[in-house]
């Protein structure tokens, strides 16, 4: 009988069983400690540290707050069916997307993923070969390059062997994370204060902005703007493909929202905020370099050598709060996998990208994560609001007729990706950095694709395809909570 519970409860957190109510083990509190450790140690930092790179502090702080907080208010109601249910966000998107419209959804969500994993472990590898330079090692491993590769490979392994370990395990291991991110953000703003002081950060000229002699008169400060802007919103959208993996554990609906809210909300914005201060005040983009600066304003390598491994700690754990939710996506649309086949298709394809171009591309890599997000979000978003509601029939998500639309497919979902992806390449391109239509850097890319994809999305729904095709959505009274 206990093997069968233990196997029962390994379903649950694979996600090939619904989590009951008793199975649910987060509390507000405990998703916030996860999101934060998930989404500081690596793409907050990153994040706000380019903004720095690129503006002034007083232009900085509220690039990232609007950039993160409006992105992570437009979608925060996908935590709720997630809640609701039981159900990562993937299953329950088959009431949205059709059976195999949400495949195509995992694989959007895969792809997103790829990049921002690539990001956590490269921060890894350059915190490693930092931590080897301060012990006096030199030669290969404390050069960029290969080491900096080898050790990320340590770090997807590390993180990836975590995540294996699911959800009870990483609950405890983030809270030891929480406290490694909250000592290193004293130090930092302690170091900032104490060595730079507030009047020198925001009388610092930013290191790497846009200049007129490069985008044309007037244009510069443009450009600075809205790639920082891009960069913030792409990733505050970016935890879109994310809710589900975690909220379907949260013990209630309210710790679900309010979790997600708080969590990757503005809580971990701050910490963007003393990511691009820092910026402005050393000099740098890399936030692994700033413990090489600490180090020598202070003449102490141990402070700076803790930091360090607390840095290396963070990225570990966000490794494997990233890796998790992804494999627990693969697994519920794809159930024939095992569970280390999920964690080996939701980590080998990173192996190619493990290389310093990508660790410095960060508005290409969020401004790419925001193109797939946005469109996916505005459409679960405008469904929750506008159609469904969030109301689903939970056994239709693991039958083959349910939710069927056409063959498998909602139309309305798959035209309005298809318009939304467009606009987004017609205002930006990401990995060119460049518009074909001129119309950015005057606005984003993100916002104005979320908005037509979503309205589009909702117009097809209500002309077209509930006309057309039996959706068994039910009554609030029938919601089938588990």
């Amino acid at each position: 009988m206990a093997n069968n519970k233990e196997s029962v409860q390994g379903a649950v957190y694979t996600s090939l069983l619904p989590a009951n109510k008793n199975e649910r083990i987060y509390g507000t509190w405990d998703l916030i400690f996860v999101q934060i450790c998930f989404g500081i140690a690596a793409w907050f930092f990153l994040t706000g540290s380019q903004a720095g790179c690129l503006l002034p502090a007083y232009q900085a702080i509220p690039v990232i707050l609007f950039g993160n907080c409006v992105g992570i208010f437009l979608i925060s109601f996908l935590s709720i069916a997630s809640s609701r249910y039981g159900c990562e966000q993937l299953t329950v998107t088959v009431g949205v997307f059709g059976q195999k419209g949400s495949i195509l959804m995992t694989f959007f969500f895969l792809i997103a993923c790829y990049p921002a994993l690539a990001l956590a472990t490269l921060m890894f590898g350059q915190s490693a070969i930092k931590f080897v330079q301060m012990l006096g090692g030199s030669g290969f491993w404390t050069s960029e390059g290969l080491a900096v590769s080898i050790f990320a490979l340590f770090a997807l392994v590390g993180g990836t062997i975590i995540a294996w370990f699911g959800p009870t395990v990483m609950k405890w291991f983030t809270r030891i994370s929480a406290v490694s991110m909250a000592l290193i953000l004293a130090g930092l703003i302690i170091y900032l204060f104490a060595y730079h002081g507030l009047d020198s950060v925001f009388k610092a000229a930013p290191c790497d902005p846009y200049t007129d002699a490069d985008m044309g008169a007037g244009m510069g400060i443009k450009w600075s703007k809205a790639t920082a802007l891009e960069a913030n919103l792409g990733l505050g959208m970016s935890w879109g493909f994310f809710f589900g993996g975690w909220s379907r554990l949260a013990k209630t609906e309210s710790n679900g929202y309010h979790g997600c809210q708080w969590g990757w909300g503005v809580l971990a914005a701050v910490a963007g905020l003393f990511a691009a201060f820092a910026a402005l005040a050393i000099g740098e983009y890399d936030p692994t370099a700033w413990f090489t600066k600490v180090s020598a304003d202070t003449g102490s390598a141990i402070l700076p050598l803790a930091g360090l491994l607390l840095f290396a700690i963070a990225n570990l754990t966000s490794v494997a709060t990233l890796v998790y939710p992804e494999a627990v996506a693969v697994k519920s649309r794809l159930p024939r996998f095992g569970w280390v086949a999920a964690l080996l298709i939701s980590t080998v394809p990173v192996l190619f990208m493990l290389n310093n171009t990508v660790y410095y591309m960060v508005s290409s890599v969020y401004a790419f994560i925001g193109l797939v997000t946005g469109c996916y979000s505005a459409i679960i978003v405008a469904d929750y609001l506008f159609i469904s509601k969030g109301r689903f029939r939970m056994r239709e998500f693991f039958s083959k007729g349910g939710y069927a639309y056409a063959k498998g497919w909602n139309p309305a979902a798959i035209i309005s990706i298809l318009v939304g992806l467009t606009t987004y390449l017609l205002i930006l391109n990401p990995l060119t950095w460049t518009s074909l239509t001129g119309i950015f850097p005057y606005t984003t890319a993100i916002i104005p694709t979320f908005f037509v994809t979503g309205i589009l999305y909702t117009v097809l729904m209500k002309c077209w395809v509930i006309k057309k095709y039996k959706i068994p959505f039910v009554n609030d009274h029938e919601i089938e909570k588990s």
